[in-house]
């Protein structure tokens, strides 16, 4: 018993070592572009990732647009966050290139806080590391 205890116990250490050292490569600011069905046309996106895997959007005047949480389990980024002062929620996931430093992936619209609604939203995003 106390074996399988032990050795649970060193998985877990295992796994969380490895995902905090998955989150370092991704801390800090990225700064890209998104775009939807609607128009062709790029939007400004940011994201600021916090080590408590708390993640920060931001609009193209540097205006905090949303909080929200995050997981990056080796290239895959997993997101959902919300607009400040709203009921709108947003879901991206994404892939992380550390070769060509790029980090892109698709968003959703998903239900807002305290109703049903379903929506249609999506596209396609795209980010680098911010200076």
């Amino acid at each position: 018993m106390y074996r399988i205890f032990l050795t649970v116990v060193c998985m877990v250490t295992v796994l969380s070592t490895e995902a905090q050292s998955d989150q370092k490569r991704l801390l800090g600011r990225w700064v890209g572009s998104y775009g939807n069905d609607a128009k062709q046309e790029p939007y400004y996106f940011s994201f600021e990732f916090l080590p408590d895997s708390t993640v920060v959007t931001y609009t193209a005047y540097n205006k905090i647009y949303g909080h929200g949480k995050y997981t990056l389990v080796k290239d895959t980024l997993s997101l959902v966050y919300r607009v400040d002062k709203d009921i709108m929620q947003y879901a991206c996931s994404g892939i992380l290139n550390d070769s060509t430093g790029v980090l892109s992936g698709s968003w959703r619209r998903i239900n807002d806080v305290g109703t049903k609604y379903t929506y249609t939203q999506k596209g396609r995003w795209v980010m680098r590391r911010g200076k």
